[in-house]
C-alpha cells in the first residue's frame, strides 16, 4: 500500500472569541493515499472546513493551531519546524476550491488575469504563455469560447461557470491534492452533477488526491473511496463508502443517513435528530453527542477514541447496534 502524500495527527484548532476559546478541532487525525477521494461529511459546525483550512496553512488570528501537525509527503507543513518551502507547496502541490465562488474570485479582475497569475507565481511563467495556458484550462473544465472568458469578469459568468473557473485555477499548477470545501452548495441540482462529474473525471485523468468536503452524503458515493465522518470538532467515524452508507456504525452518522431521502423514491420514514450540537467554547468531556442519542449510557460520559471496527474505525461504545431502529419502525 502506497505511503500516504497527507497525514494529519492529533490535530487542535482553537479561535479566541468574547464569550471565551472555541475548541473547533479537538484531536483530528486523517490520512490520504496518492490518487484517493476522501469525503469529510458532517453538518455545519462540526469542523470539516477548520481542517481543510488548517491544512492549506490559512488559520489566522484570532485563530490558532494549538496541538498537533500536518506532514505532506513527510515533510511538516504545520507543527514544530515547519518546512521552509511550504508556501511554495500551499498552492501548488495542494490547491483548493471554496465553496463561494463569487466571494473567492476577485471582482476587479478579469478571469484571465487571476488565472495567470498563479502560474506565474508558482510556475514562473511568462504573462502570454500563462494567458495561453489559463485558455487551456477553462477549456479543459468545459468553458466554452475560453478565449473570450479570460477577458470578463466575475460578475459576468454564471454560478456554475465561476464554479469551473475556481477548479481552473485549483488545477493550474498541476497539484497532486485538490481540497473541494462545498463545492456544489450554491449551485441547481443539474450544475451540481455537471460539477461533481467534472471533478471524478480530472481525478482520473490527473490522478488527483482530492479531500471533498460536504454536509450532503448524497454527493459522497460517486466521487469518494473513503468517508470521515466529523461531529464537534472531532472525526467520530471512518470507512470505505460502501461500508459506511450499508453499515455504519455510530449513531450519528446512522442519523444522517436515515434523514437522508432515497433518490429511488422509497417510502421510508426519515429521522430528525432532535437536539443541537454542543458548544466547543466548554466542550463536553465525554463523547459530543451524548446528550442527542438515543442509545446512550452513563459509561458514555467518559471520551470516546477512535477504535478499528470493520475496515474502519468508529468512536462509540455502542458501535454497530441500529439506534434509530424503533424510531423508524
Amino acid at each position: 500500500m502506497s505511503a500516504p502524500i497527507l497525514e494529519v495527527k492529533d490535530l487542535h484548532v482553537a479561535f479566541d472569541t468574547r464569550r471565551g476559546t472555541v475548541q473547533a478541532l479537538r484531536g483530528v487525525s486523517l490520512s490520504l493515499a496518492p490518487g484517493e477521494a476522501l469525503a469529510i461529511v458532517g453538518e455545519s459546525g462540526s469542523g470539516k472546513s477548520v481542517t481543510a483550512q488548517s491544512v492549506m496553512g490559512l488559520i489566522d488570528v484570532p485563530g490558532r493551531i494549538s496541538g498537533g501537525s500536518v506532514h505532506w509527503c513527510g515533510e511538516p507543513l504545520i507543527g514544530e519546524k515547519p518546512v521552509r518551502r511550504a508556501r511554495g507547496i500551499w498552492g501548488k502541490e495542494i490547491a483548493m476550491i471554496f465553496q463561494d465562488p463569487m466571494t473567492s474570485l476577485n471582482p476587479l479582475m478579469t478571469i484571465g488575469a487571476q488565472l495567470s497569475e498563479v502560474m506565474e507565481l508558482h510556475l514562473g511563467l511568462s504573462h502570454s504563455a500563462a494567458l495561453a495556458r489559463a485558455a487551456e484550462l477553462l477549456d479543459a473544465v468545459g468553458i466554452s469560447g475560453a478565449r473570450r472568458r479570460l477577458e470578463q469578469y466575475p460578475h459576468e459568468l454564471s454560478g456554475g461557470m465561476r464554479q469551473r473557473v475556481m477548479i481552473a485555477m485549483g488545477i493550474a499548477c498541476n497539484p497532486r491534492l485538490l481540497i473541494a470545501d462545498e463545492p456544489t452548495t450554491a449551485l441547481d441540482v443539474t450544475v451540481q452533477a455537471q460539477i461533481l462529474e467534472l471533478l471524478a473525471q480530472l481525478q482520473k485523468d490527473l490522478g488527483l488526491a482530492i479531500i471533498l468536503i460536504t454536509h450532503d452524503l448524497g454527493i459522497v458515493a460517486g466521487l469518494c473511496q473513503r468517508v470521515a465522518v466529523m461531529y464537534a470538532g472531532q472525526i467520530i467515524e471512518t470507512g470505505a463508502v460502501d461500508d459506511i452508507f450499508e453499515r455504519p456504525a455510530h449513531p450519528y452518522t446512522q442519523g444522517l443517513l436515515r434523514s437522508t431521502p432515497d433518490l429511488d423514491g422509497g417510502s421510508k420514514r426519515l429521522v430528525s435528530i432532535e437536539g443541537t450540537p454542543p458548544g466547543l467554547v466548554q466542550p463536553p468531556p465525554g463523547c459530543g453527542f451524548f446528550d442527542r442519542c438515543i442509545v446512550r449510557e452513563e459509561a458514555c460520559r467518559v471520551p470516546q477514541t477512535l477504535r478499528e471496527y470493520q475496515g474502519g474505525s468508529v468512536a462509540c461504545r455502542k458501535a454497530g447496534i441500529d439506534a434509530w431502529k424503533d424510531v423508524v419502525a
